[in-house]
């Protein structure tokens, strides 16, 4: 299903080309930004305002973890992040 998302503006951190296809086909790759591997946020992102960034984590710590989510303004941008089943791999539970 295509859903008409010319308003949206998503920020895809993952090197997996079926998940990055999976969102394309969903939202349109004009609204889909492809950002580096990893946890780094590209220089623009304050200007270009994400609505959602979604993360394919490989076992990051809780402390890179938390990098990422304190460059993010939760209350304009969703944060999804996540881990891919072919991998097995899974994110760490942060401790409180």
């Amino acid at each position: 299903m295509r859903l008409r998302s010319s308003t949206f503006n998503i920020l895809l951190l993952s090197a997996d080309s079926e998940i990055q296809a999976h969102y394309m086909g969903i939202f349109g790759e004009q609204s889909v930004t492809l950002g580096p591997e990893g946890l780094s946020l590209p220089k623009d992102f304050s200007k270009r305002g994400y609505d959602a960034v979604i993360v394919e984590s490989k076992g990051h710590s809780p402390s890179e973890l938390g990098k990422l989510v304190a460059g993010i303004d939760p209350v304009r941008t969703l944060l999804l992040v996540g881990y891919s089943k072919k991998t097995g791999t899974r994110p760490p539970m942060p401790t409180q």
